[in-house]
């Protein structure tokens, strides 16, 4: 089950064996019953999925009790209501299986810390989930009979004939996932490409994926970045994310341009995403593309801990840290390691932010302390979709750090 995920991170990023090691420790394999429901509308989403084998599929049901389908996820696809997984609000979706399969879960904490100690795997995931995302189309088959999907596709050919560009970015979907028609990465790269050119966001962001990864299209990364600009023109945040993300490192053709990825992580952190949030913050800390600027590096790290960062809960707290310039706040700096402590499934990290709560309370009085533990607390109150534990004074784990 691990090496087909393994397999698909390849495809655009090589891995080493000990980073496998960690891909591995942060996904929880599970086998999936026909008809097991994994995801129900109405119930937060705390988990994305990935498909190793057999075919999921996302669908609602109407006020009169009727079944409507929007996307059938088969092997090496990700699913689950990515809205409500990102965002932590109700799903609208369900998820369920349509034959005994083999699925990879991942909750935030484990995305965090693959995309914060990966590298690379930060863009592969954010574009696999607005795949996910963007395949949940409109378009509803009346049943999961032979019948009814033939019906599908003739609807969506007859709708396209009319114009309907989301109806062209639909049937590409079907093509690149092959669970409704014969599988075909060039078919659809063709039809997400005739609905590109005509503004649709989403066909955008497909094709930019396509070139990133060199599928149904030779790999061409600069191509892919001409694409992801079209979808970040539009107000797109992760290709503003994946832009940034390319330009800080340079790939292929594209050469590394630090100031570029500053721009663009900036543009995505205005928008929200707490991931560029985190990154921005690291470039304003260092000076890279940008000068350096410790006032604002914290205040884009502060944005990015509240949205859960646990990555910039740890700056943010080394930041505010005693003998770490003029910033000094030693209880806000002990709450982020606090509640950072508790989100890394990898031991070490766990550790690096216990130790360095550990570290700064033998520095505080007993007021400071009683002050930290509240914050933390009233934080994991007003973020309990987080399902964080390090708020409360008392028995120490050594292990996972959580007090």
């Amino acid at each position: 089950m691990f090496e087909k995920l393994r397999a698909f991170f390849e495809r655009s990023v090589p891995i080493t064996d000990e980073q496998f090691d960690l891909i591995k420790s942060q996904f929880t394999p599970r086998k999936v019953k026909k008809y097991e429901i994994l995801v129900r509308a109405g119930e937060i989403c705390k988990f994305g999925i990935f498909v190793a084998s057999g075919c999921l599929r996302t669908y609602t049901i109407d006020d009169k009790g009727k079944e409507h389908i929007l996307q059938f996820s088969v092997e090496n696809w990700w699913t689950g209501d990515m809205h409500s997984f990102i965002t932590s609000t109700p799903a609208t979706f369900n998820v369920d299986a349509l034959e005994d399969s083999d699925v990879l879960l991942f909750d935030n904490t484990a995305l965090q810390n693959l995309t914060s100690n990966v590298p690379g795997l930060a863009m592969l995931f954010q574009m696999g989930l607005q795949r996910s995302t963007s395949a949940q189309n409109k378009r509803i088959a009346a049943s999961l009979s032979a019948t009814a999907e033939e019906r599908y596709v003739a609807d969506l050919r007859a709708q396209i004939a009319r114009g309907d560009v989301d109806a062209e970015v639909a049937l590409g979907n079907l093509y690149e996932a092959g669970s409704v028609l014969p599988q075909d990465p060039q078919q659809a790269a063709e039809w997400y490409r005739r609905a590109a050119d005509k503004g649709h966001t989403g066909a955008q962001m497909n094709l930019a994926m396509m070139y990133f990864e060199g599928e149904g299209v030779p790999r061409d990364v600069a191509e892919a970045v001409m694409w992801f600009e079209k979808a970040a023109e539009h107000g797109e945040s992760i290709a503003s994310f994946s832009l940034g993300s390319i330009y800080e490192t340079g790939a292929d053709r594209v050469r590394q341009d630090e100031a570029k990825a500053t721009t663009w992580y900036r543009k995505a952190a205005e928008q929200g995403l707490g991931t560029a949030q985190y990154r921005l913050g690291l470039m304003l800390r260092d000076g890279r593309g940008v000068s350096r600027d410790t006032t604002q590096a914290i205040a884009w790290f502060r944005k990015a801990a509240d949205r859960g960062e646990a990555d910039a809960q740890i700056e943010l707290g080394i930041l505010l840290s005693p003998d770490h310039g003029a910033f000094t706040d030693i209880v806000e700096a002990h709450t982020w390691f606090n509640l950072a402590a508790s989100r890394w499934k990898d031991e070490a990290k766990r550790v690096q932010a216990a130790t360095l709560r550990d570290d700064l309370e033998k520095r505080m009085t007993p007021d400071q302390r009683a002050d930290a533990y509240r914050r933390a607390t009233a934080w994991q109150d007003s973020h309990s979709w987080q399902q964080q534990s390090a708020a409360k004074s008392g028995a120490r784990d050594s292990r996972s750090g959580i007090r």
